[in-house]
């Protein structure tokens, strides 16, 4: 049985909305069936295959994200960036 991208990405879509993701990867198996299951998923996904595309794609996500932070959400982001840089 061939894998369908629209019931995968329905899938992969679905599971992001339940873990509140915006940047995953899923794993999945078609059943003999034909239906998309997913296996596993990732919060932080390699993306070695695709690093060109995938990595412009990641990082347009977290400059918007980090862009509609208020100044005061911004700065805890960078303090906690510059904490977790020292722990060992």
């Amino acid at each position: 049985m061939s894998l369908d991208p629209e019931r995968l990405s329905d899938v992969a879509e679905r599971a992001a909305a339940a873990l509140n993701a915006e940047i995953y990867g899923v794993d999945a198996v078609v059943t003999s069936s034909g239906e998309v299951v997913s296996i596993d998923m990732n919060d932080w996904p390699t993306i070695g295959r695709f690093r060109s595309v995938a990595s412009r794609v990641i990082a347009d996500c977290l400059i918007g994200q980090f862009t509609s932070y208020s100044k005061t959400q911004r700065q805890e982001h960078f303090l906690r960036f510059s904490v977790l840089k020292r722990l060992p």
